[in-house]
């Protein structure tokens, strides 16, 4: 959709959003002890309608904002373009380590589309750019890989490096190997070698090479300015939390999450961040609770114990405010209580102690005011009491009683 387009939609979208708000304050003069059966569901719907073009709306918004964060990446950072020499696609090869696949017997690359589906059939006997067989034998695959390496080729120098560190050249693991061919690939800015090297100076090697968290984050931000998405999100994680030595930058955490998402949308990492950034208005972006919505659950579809439970327990806080927003108090069929307390379970189950400490209190407030629960010997921590549930629900099993 170009900006023209978005425009005119978003227009459409407003002058619905205000007959909406036309029709939600006509109902609001309507009291509010009416049964949930008339005046007051209708108004619930009318708002839900609301809900969803508002939603609508600021998704377009994010969009524009996201795609001008990328351009502005762009311009200053060109991304390497090659086109892959079967199918003559233009392939970002620094976007992330599996977007190429490489044949060491020849040196050259194709994308991971045209050649990883015939591996994994079984069909791909030879290269298919220079027609030698494929080799099978660690030892000749490592011997033709040290060829690429005498060639300069960045990829090579790190995979190589490698299997240094895994011991898979020689039987045996050599460190000083695998971080000196690596290094060769750094400075051929190769992201993953970036990477690996600042996983190294993060935590240190005895013997080999000394801690420096200061290094090992320059070293991440190099690979993120190259373009690789994973390293972006891991840079946009230390801003974020404040690790190795640097100190917690919302705006920078918000802008490589930003690219992290852009370019890979399920990357439940940046989606995260974005979300807790939206959630609480900080790093120069607005306080959305849609917005912190739409990535708090793109992330825990991907990965539900994202940050040890982290973006659950947000995800539950960031459904209420939007909740809260919208109705402004809850009704049985549309309050997101449920939901919410599901997510922060999930937090909880994940190892997150505001989770864990917040659900055994509301276990243990509404089971005080459940008669069936006070029957029984409970203990909060347990099984989510149905009694919580069937308060903001509506629908409450014969053995509770509100």
């Amino acid at each position: 959709m170009t900006s023209k387009d978005t425009q005119v939609a978003l227009k459409k979208l407003r002058e619905e959003v205000s007959s909406n708000k036309v029709s939600i304050k006509i109902l609001s003069e309507i009291p509010m002890f009416m049964n949930v059966d008339g005046p007051l569901e209708t108004k619930a719907k009318e708002q839900k309608k609301l809900g969803e073009k508002e939603m609508e709306i600021e998704l377009m918004i994010e969009e524009e904002r996201k795609n001008k964060v990328v351009r502005e990446y762009e311009e200053l950072h060109p991304p390497v373009e090659e086109s892959c020499p079967i199918c003559l696609e233009d392939i970002r090869i620094h976007s992330t380590a599996s977007v190429c696949y490489y044949y060491s017997c020849c040196g050259n690359w194709t994308c991971k589309d045209c050649s990883i589906p015939q591996i994994e059939a079984g069909k791909l006997r030879s290269c298919p750019l220079c027609r030698e067989p494929i080799m099978e034998s660690l030892r000749v695959y490592n011997r033709s890989l040290e060829k690429c390496v005498e060639r300069g080729q960045a990829w090579a120098q790190f995979q190589l490096g490698y299997k240094h560190q895994a011991g898979e050249v020689g039987g045996r693991v050599d460190m000083k190997k695998a971080i000196a061919l690596n290094n060769l690939s750094a400075e051929q800015s190769h992201p993953p070698a970036l990477s690996f090297l600042s996983g190294l100076y993060q935590k240190g090697v005895p013997g080999v090479i000394k801690k420096n968290p200061s290094k090992s984050t320059s070293l991440m931000k190099k690979a993120a300015d190259a373009g690789d998405f994973s390293a972006q999100a891991n840079y946009a994680a230390i801003c974020f939390q404040g690790q190795n030595g640097k100190k917690v930058d919302c705006s920078q955490a918000a802008h490589y999450a930003t690219l992290a998402s852009y370019y890979n949308k399920k990357c439940h990492v940046a989606n995260a961040i974005l979300g807790f950034l939206f959630l609480n208005g900080n790093g120069g972006l607005g306080q959305s609770a849609n917005l912190a919505t739409h990535y708090l659950e793109t992330a825990v579809k991907v990965n539900p114990n994202s940050f040890s439970g982290f973006a659950s327990y947000n995800l539950g806080h960031a459904l209420m405010q939007q909740c809260e927003g919208l109705y402004g108090l809850y009704i049985f069929g549309y309050s997101s209580l449920p939901r919410a307390a599901y997510w922060t379970r999930k937090a909880r189950a994940a190892g997150d102690q505001h989770a864990k400490k917040i659900i055994n209190n509301f276990e243990s407030f509404e089971q005080g005011k459940c008669a069936g629960c006070q029957k029984k010997e409970s203990v909060a921590g347990g099984s989510f009491n149905v009694a919580v549930v069937a308060r903001y629900t509506g629908f409450a099993a014969k053995n509770v009683k509100l």
